[in-house]
């Protein structure tokens, strides 16, 4: 709750939840990064930035087609961001290992 948080002084709202963010994903917290990033994207839903982190946190679940579909809306927001590009390739390169064989159930 943003009501109990201490933000640092000098510091913005969206600016702390953005920090808050990536340090949840640093921690292997993913769950946790991607409530952060959805509250950010309530107030502003184009912030590349966010969009980017969420995408981290869908893939450091394992969540590679969800990844790729934020990625992809987050490369729209920036389309020279070369660290989106890359992590886009690298996530659907997993998304397609990750599909099942035909004699394979899913």
């Amino acid at each position: 709750d943003l009501a109990q948080e201490k933000i640092p002084a000098g510091t913005g709202v969206l600016e702390y939840k953005s920090l808050v963010c990536l340090n949840n994903i640093y921690d292997g917290k993913y769950v946790l990064a991607i409530d952060v990033c959805n509250q950010v994207l309530a107030l502003k839903p184009n912030n590349a930035l966010i969009l980017k982190r969420l995408g981290s946190a869908y893939y450091g679940l394992k969540k590679y087609k969800q990844a790729v579909q934020i990625w992809t809306q987050a490369l729209r927001q920036a389309p020279e961001d070369k660290d989106l590009k890359r992590f886009l390739a690298r996530a659907e390169a997993q998304q397609s290992q990750k599909k099942p064989s035909k004699n394979q159930k899913e």
